[in-house]
């Protein structure tokens, strides 16, 4: 399984967002995209996730056009820098909602959500209603739903935001099971987070 973008051009109005980019990921590669703030690695993820078009260009998954195979989507784990999280629920009841909109079955469910779960230390959290978790849980919520159903390609966008030095170490080992499997693109503007995860690390600056 791979991830190709390829001449990929993005445009917000007039801005210039994204310059003829292309990059590969393929399965087993932990591959960093560093850059500072306002760079294009937000745009980069949300295009690759499917999330945005871009306005020249394509999107690959295993040599497939997203646009014309939206069904690859479904293969694509997507963690967002905030993650829109339902705050009425619980941290039980949105993961098992992922779960369905996953398409996991019945008999997957159960061992999926367990494993997330623990990956992610959620235990003590799972009756816990979202809106009263913080930044860091709700961080941690967000890795889990995106690496729920063990997705073939692992999209990342600054993963460890508002997590603490333990939860840090946690996430990436959670980040890194697996991890030779699957196409993975960690996005950050950390040089010692890119560092500490990635195998491959490519530097984005205005596009």
């Amino acid at each position: 399984m791979s991830l190709e973008l390829a001449g990929v051009e993005k445009f917000y109005g007039r801005e210039h967002v994204l310059h003829d980019l292309s990059l590969r990921v393929s399965a087993g590669e932990l591959v960093g995209l560093l850059g500072p703030n306002g760079s294009g690695k937000t745009t980069t993820l949300r295009i690759a996730a499917g999330f945005l078009a871009p306005d020249r260009g394509s999107v690959r998954i295993a040599g497939e056009t997203l646009a014309e195979h939206p069904e690859r989507a479904a293969q694509i784990g997507y963690l967002p820098e905030r993650p829109p999280l339902y705050d009425a629920l619980r941290v039980d009841q949105f993961l098992r909602f992922v779960a369905t909109a996953k398409c996991l079955s019945g008999s997957e469910r159960p061992p999926q959500l367990a494993k997330v779960v623990e990956a992610c230390d959620l235990g003590a959290l799972r009756r816990k209603r979202i809106a009263h978790l913080s930044k860091g849980q709700r961080q941690r919520v967000g890795l889990a739903q995106a690496l729920l159903a063990d997705p073939q390609v692992l999209l990342l966008d600054e993963a460890t935001s508002g997590l603490d030095p333990l939860q840090i170490h946690d996430a990436r080992h959670a980040i890194r099971d697996g991890s030779e499997k699957r196409a993975t693109l960690f996005s950050t503007h950390l040089l010692p987070e890119a560092a500490a995860l990635c195998s491959k690390v490519w530097i984005l600056q205005r596009g």
